[in-house]
């Protein structure tokens, strides 16, 4: 997981003494090129087209499940995009990477004529000086073909509890159980298959549920808790009685999460391993709708273990950002956040403006999915058809340009969201909601942020500050540690309701933030902030707490669309409660302050060394350009600044920006901004 940078920072004053600095020379942006020594994905980005039906798949699809059986023109047109002209025609845009399936999810004799057009288009690609991967079939199966085919399947498919296949996304597909051997059995042979392979890359479909009701999952459940600890071989008696759980308060809960987290974390990586076995070179992604919620099951609670992302090297998200009515920024960004932070790239879609600088600022691979193609037109996605030759072009060209801006570089957090394995077990969905309103709105607010998972580093700053949001219930030992960081000097700041419980799910305080200013004595005592009611205040020793009183209502976030006459009665931002609680929280100023309007979004990034930092500044205001403001940004030692450089996505290359030293910052003048624009410090 990245570690956030604390120690390069000092604290801003609410009023910053200024002195004058004149911009230094043109930086030699030579000097800040990926090292050669790099994985080629890392030297070269990812830009990727990628095709992920077999042509018997497409044909199912097309004609709503009548037949597997392509006709003349669609095979004529798979000649089409497979063919040299496409291969140039997408190395022209700038495409690196091509994925094509490794057939279907068909029985092996139905696959052979898939699979060979695959090896031809891996030669091809090479030949052309195109990387090449594919898309190996497993997780789910068309168990209609596999029974015309004289093999029975329903022992491998994940079932409902009402006993039911559980259909996969792609009509006619069901999931089936990492539980049952003869789904391993199989994936191995593909696997096997495909190390044989001269490709580049190997690309896991959406991949989130490993085992349901079906006897195979119950089987292995129980084998687990045999191996397990004393409570969990004594749990086998309620497994009996009452089966697989799906109330989050049931004491089978934990221990079934863990199994079927598990399972799916051994079959993926055995997958992984063996596709890597003795190349190194290999890059291995997952395909991902939502790195947030990689894992689920067909009833209950889901849980979503960042663990599961640990060893990929890649996330395609199909994600597309959203801004909400009342102005606030969804869905990608938490996304891009979650990825990073679980130590693996994530590449959404580019299919429009906005998702492009999204991805330009806040930690996506630069490049992205840019097309499927499908008879020979290029397309958005397999549905809209929607063109994106001169988006794929633009993306392109800004990604070769400022690749250099990321290199190594590090979110600088000022808040860490906190999502422990253990507490998610209790997450209903209308606590995840809240858990996204929340982590959307810090972007909302301009609020550099970064996800943290498990426990509780031991490095933490004094200065850092927790968040709390969407967590019904945490668990009584990371309720512990969140006192004791407290007690050093942190902050935390709790949003909705939040209550601690035992190892057996019972209520140990209703109150997650009493509960972590508790002595033995008494509780601190809660005062407002800033005379915000619904904003309570709690100290324990030299740290704080903060909470928003609001447990199940929406959060004070009156962020308004521009075009809207409502936002003109909208309070600034840093006057409702989130930002004031934030604010609070923090043993210091925010890492980077503006008077930025409404519909912009601030976010910073640092180098290992700590000689070169990057403001990203984005505009998802459609109605013009942002006006000019001074953004005041903390730096180590703003006495080091040799200069600062302005990069635009509306111009090439870099121009001297104006800036001042401050006390442990400096001040940058911002120019107007019509989409996105990067400022580049350089400390000596």
């Amino acid at each position: 997981m990245l570690t956030p940078i604390w120690g390069f920072v000092a604290v801003i004053g609410s009023v910053i003494p200024l002195q004058s600095r004149p911009a230094a020379s043109q930086p030699e942006v030579a000097r800040y090129v990926v090292p050669a020594d790099r994985p080629w994905w890392v030297r070269e980005g990812l830009v990727i087209a990628s095709v992920r039906e077999s042509l018997s798949d497409r044909a199912w699809r097309t004609t709503n499940g009548r037949t597997r059986t392509p006709t003349y023109n669609e095979r004529e047109a798979q000649k089409l995009e497979r063919g040299e002209e496409t291969l140039t025609r997408l190395k022209a845009l700038g495409v690196n990477l091509v994925l094509v399936p490794y057939g279907g999810y068909a029985p092996d004799s139905a696959e052979t004529e898939e699979r060979r057009i695959t090896r031809e288009t891996i030669a091809r690609c090479h030949t052309l000086g195109l990387k090449c991967g594919v898309w190996i079939p497993v997780g789910q199966i068309d168990a209609a073909v596999w029974k015309a085919d004289g093999k029975d399947v329903s022992d491998w498919l994940v079932l409902t509890q009402s006993g039911t296949p559980l259909a996969a996304p792609i009509a006619g597909r069901s999931f089936t159980s990492d539980a049952a051997s003869e789904v391993r059995a199989r994936a191995r042979r593909l696997v096997e298959e495909i190390s044989k392979l001269d490709v580049d890359a190997v690309f896991v479909p959406d991949w989130r549920v490993p085992v349901g009701f079906e006897a195979a999952a119950r089987n292995g459940f129980g084998e687990f808790l045999k191996r397990g600890t004393a409570p969990a071989r004594a749990a086998l008696g309620l497994l009996e009685k009452s089966g697989i759980p799906t109330d989050g308060e049931s004491p089978l809960m934990n221990p079934w999460v863990a199994y079927r987290t598990g399972l799916l974390s051994e079959a993926l990586h055995e997958i992984v391993e063996g596709v890597r076995r003795g190349r190194a070179a290999m890059f291995v992604g997952v395909d991902c709708g939502n790195p947030a919620r990689q894992i689920g099951i067909p009833a209950g609670p889901a849980v979503d273990p960042p663990e599961l992302l640990r060893g990929i090297d890649a996330v395609l998200s199909t994600a597309r950002p959203e801004l909400s009515e009342r102005g606030e920024i969804r869905n990608q960004i938490p996304d891009l956040k979650m990825a990073v932070a679980s130590g693996a790239r994530c590449v959404p879609r580019v299919d429009s403006k906005l998702a492009l600088v999204q991805q330009l600022a806040f930690g996506g691979d630069c490049g992205g999915i840019l097309a499927h193609f499908d008879a020979s037109n290029f397309a958005g996605d397999d549905v809209a058809r929607i063109g994106i030759e001169k988006l794929a072009i633009e993306a392109t060209r800004q990604y070769r340009e400022r690749r250099e801006l990321y290199a190594d570089m590090r979110p600088v957090a000022d808040l860490l969201v906190w999502q422990p394995r253990e507490a998610r077990l209790w997450c209903s969905t209308a606590a995840e909601v809240e858990q996204l309103r929340a982590v959307s709105a810090l972007v909302t607010h301009r609020i550099p942020f970064s996800f943290l998972f498990g426990e509780l580093p031991d490095d933490l700053d004094r200065d850092a500050a927790i968040l709390v949001a969407g967590m019904p219930a945490v668990p009584e030992n990371r309720a512990s540690d969140l006192r004791r960081f407290v007690s050093r000097g942190g902050g935390v700041v709790v949003v909705g309701a939040a209550s601690v419980v035992d190892s057996d799910g019972k209520t140990v305080n209703r109150d997650l933030a009493q509960y972590v200013t508790e002595t033995s004595s008494s509780p601190a005592a809660a005062s407002q902030v800033k005379g915000q009611p619904g904003v309570l205040m709690r100290k324990f020793d030299q740290g704080r707490v903060v909470s928003i009183a609001q447990p199940g209502a929406p959060l004070n976030l009156r962020i308004m669309r521009r075009s809207t006459s409502k936002s003109k009665n909208a309070p600034a931002l840093g006057d409702d409660d989130l930002s004031i609680a934030v604010r609070a929280g923090l043993g210091r100023g925010l890492s980077v302050e503006s008077e930025l309007e409404r519909g912009s979004a601030l976010e910073l990034a640092r180098s290992d060394d700590g000689r070169r930092t990057v403001l990203h500044v984005v505009n998802f205001n459609p109605d013009g350009a942002l006006a000019g403001e001074t953004l005041h940004v903390r730096v180590k030692d703003a006495g080091s600044v040799a200069g600062v450089w302005r990069y635009s996505i509306d111009r090439s290359g870099y121009e001297a920006a104006e800036f001042r030293r401050g006390e442990g910052a400096i001040a940058i003048e911002l120019k107007p901004v019509a989409l996105y624009d990067a400022y580049l410090i350089e400390q000596k």
